[in-house]
């Protein structure tokens, strides 16, 4: 049984866009140790939804501000790459936002074929095989009357990675 668990979340310049916020949590379950990772890109986004809608929760939040993209990811690959080993790779409706961003890493060189999440768990399809809504871990929380992150609200990657983790932990009865 894997010890640790990663989650990460992404938000991006439109559904295919870039990456313009990442974060992550990575817990030990046995320990409860956590380490987290959040940063954004310095630039406003393009997409006139997601600078409406996910922007403002975004641009006065504390977290690490890079300067481009690619800066972004390398810094996010540093801290993935130092974390992923031992650790259940969780995230929610990863597709195409989170697969999309291990391609982009890829694809820049900052991991290897091989370095992807292996395997990436999905919170969807979790919560479809425990007959709840699969594309919503806010309301899984709220039925089951679990934590609610401290960090953010919805469109905030790190408040996104703590919902499944929250999420993931409950149907695992961790």
């Amino acid at each position: 049984m894997k010890t640790k668990i990663f989650s990460f979340d992404a938000e991006t310049d439109g559904l295919r866009g870039m990456q313009i916020a990442i974060g992550a949590i990575v817990e030990n379950v046995q320990t409860g140790k956590r380490d987290t990772f959040c940063a954004r890109v310095k630039s406003a986004p393009k997409n006139q939804w997601v600078l409406e809608n996910v922007w403002p929760k975004l641009e006065n939040s504390k977290m690490a501000v890079f300067d481009n993209n690619a800066d972004l990811l390398q810094a996010f690959s540093e801290f993935y790459m130092s974390n992923k080993d031992g650790a259940h790779v969780i995230y929610h409706m990863g597709v195409p936002v989170e697969a999309k961003l291990m391609q982009d890493m890829y694809e820049l060189g900052f991991i290897g074929e091989f370095d992807g999440p292996y395997p990436a768990i999905d919170l969807s399809g979790m919560l479809l095989m425990a007959g709840e809504d699969p594309t919503s871990v806010d309301s899984y929380i709220t039925k089951h009357n679990l934590p609610v992150p401290s960090v953010g609200e919805t469109h905030h990657p790190l408040y996104d990675a703590e919902t499944a983790l929250v999420v993931f932990k409950h149907l695992m009865k961790f």
